[in-house]
């Protein structure tokens, strides 16, 4: 039997309103300490115009020290990433104890593939005949039957499983960061360099540093928030799949937001059943971009041999 909880699943957007929250505050004090090197980099203009490539790098890699000495933000995504896995190992032990009590044993074997085992341990056949030469057909069968408990066998996760997860989206956020760092520091150099040709007076040009960064910011929040809604979505349904595959969950039912914000080709998905080894077009549930999706498990009752509470689930 099939079956699917009646309890919901939440998808996490009090934490990705937070994380964007961050992200937009780390930009805002990427503005304020460029402003306030403002000074520093008017004053030596003049002194290094002929030198002006050279010396507008360099300047700007001061800038970019200053902030790494300034703001921890790898700091900032790590906790993001493990206040994302607990919420999730929370919210998929609510659904599993609302189904079956308890807690899901993770990675271990069911009872109906404990009984599996024993029924093929007392049943292994003699593959050889009395002249001493293997039996194709009784070794077939058992090649067969033991395919069928590999298969049943969950996913066993390890800290190494997450301990990866943790590090490529630690290092992914970095650099999508470290992307907007460099488009600002992009855009002052451009500015000082112009105004090193145009030879302006010190006043115009903090004037123009000020504008550029400001109008920088602007930029850079919007795209903070993207990062932020993006990379909550894709850290999520990574652990989702990771936690539903431990405990022998082999399929998930696709839910969207059902808002005006979901997109043409996850609505068609909605509520359709899916494989978690065999991704539909566009991925699982929080692949694409932006995707607020969630993935509801699916339990087979005759594979993990356990019986869910009266009224606690759905039929597929």
């Amino acid at each position: 039997m099939l079956i699917y909880p009646k309890v919901k699943i939440q998808y996490p957007m009090s934490l990705e309103r937070e994380y964007a929250r961050e992200l937009v505050k780390y930009t805002r004090k990427v503005r304020d300490i460029c402003i306030k090197r403002i000074p520093f980099m008017v004053e030596a203009v003049a002194a290094n115009a002929i030198h002006k490539d050279e010396w507008t790098e360099e300047t700007t890699d001061e800038v970019e020290s200053d902030i790494e000495e300034e703001i921890a933000i790898a700091a900032v995504i790590l906790a993001m990433y493990n206040r994302i896995r607990i919420w999730n190992t929370r919210q998929q032990e609510k659904v599993f104890q609302s189904m079956f009590g308890g807690k899901p044993t993770r990675g271990q074997m069911t009872p109906a593939t404990l009984r599996k085992i024993g029924e093929f341990i007392g049943q292994t056949p003699d593959f050889y005949d009395k002249e001493g030469k293997i039996i194709p057909e009784k070794l077939k069968l058992f090649q067969q039957k033991y395919s069928e408990i590999v298969k049943a066998l969950p996913k066993v996760i390890s800290q190494a499983d997450y301990d990866k997860i943790r590090e490529i989206w630690v290092n992914r956020n970095m650099e999508l960061i470290r992307s907007i760092d460099r488009r600002t520091m992009e855009s002052i150099r451009y500015t000082l360099s112009e105004n090193i040709i145009k030879a302006v007076d010190n006043k115009t040009v903090a004037a123009e540093l000020k504008d550029t960064i400001v109008r920088m910011t602007e930029v850079n929040e919007k795209r903070a928030a993207l990062i932020a809604c993006d990379q909550v979505g894709k850290l999520n349904s990574q652990l989702v799949q990771l936690e539903q595959m431990s405990q022998g969950v082999e399929k998930y039912k696709w839910q969207t937001m059902e808002d005006s914000r979901v997109r043409p080709q996850h609505q068609s998905y909605n509520q359709k059943d899916f494989s978690w080894s065999e991704p539909p077009d566009g991925g699982h549930p929080g692949w694409a971009i932006r995707c607020r999706c969630v993935a509801i498990p699916l339990y087979d009752t005759d594979k993990i041999g356990l019986q869910p509470k009266a009224g606690s689930y759905k039929k597929v």
